[in-house]
């Protein structure tokens, strides 16, 4: 009897491994890490996401990433940048399995893929094995993120956006995060300022 629920538990383990492999959840060449500083936002501020990308291979390896034309430098742009939905697409779900309502205008206008990309500017990443990439997003300037509710992560990286032939790769983890309404100071807290 054991070793009929061991050859079911390895056959269930290796036709799951397949299918995350067909959805992009496992990759050989990245692995893709998501963090953020903190749990707990209030209403207002900003959701910053950091996404870890890791070459991990024993060669060089590259991805594409888009952004938009009026950046400066890869140093300088402003938070919220909704280019950044292209390469590195977060899913942001409240806690019942719903999506977070997107804001970005070429998602919500339905524009084609030809139609968003002929206005952003590729850029190529070079990775050195073992290295890794960090990408920072602001989850606010791409979901409306409501006050008082607690929110799913998950991110799908397009190692090239632009070709629709190349598979994402679903982050390695799921964060939970909450977003609680305006601070609220006591009173005293207020006459000592």
């Amino acid at each position: 009897m054991n070793k009929i629920i061991n050859i079911f538990i390895t056959v269930a383990a290796v036709l799951f491994m397949s299918i995350l492999s067909l959805n992009g959840a496992v990759s050989e060449n990245f692995q893709v890490f998501l963090s953020m500083e903190k749990s707990g936002f209030y209403s207002g501020e900003d959701v910053l996401l950091k996404t870890s990308v890791k070459n991990n291979t024993g060669k060089m390896l590259s991805f594409t990433v888009y952004d938009s034309p009026d950046r400066l430098d890869i140093y300088s742009r402003p938070r919220g940048d909704v280019a950044d939905f292209t390469s590195f697409t977060p899913m942001v779900y409240d806690m019942n399995g719903r999506s977070a309502e997107i804001i970005v205008p070429y998602v919500i206008e339905s524009k084609s893929r030809d139609e968003v990309f002929s206005w952003m500017k590729s850029r190529k990443i070079v990775l050195a094995p073992g290295e890794t990439f960090i990408h920072e997003q602001n989850l606010s300037k791409i979901y409306n993120i409501e006050k008082d509710r607690k929110y799913r992560l998950k991110l799908h990286f397009l190692p090239d956006a632009g070709d629709e032939n190349i598979p994402a790769i679903v982050s390695s983890n799921e964060l939970v995060f909450s977003v609680a309404g305006e601070p609220r100071y006591r009173e005293d807290d207020k006459a000592a300022n």
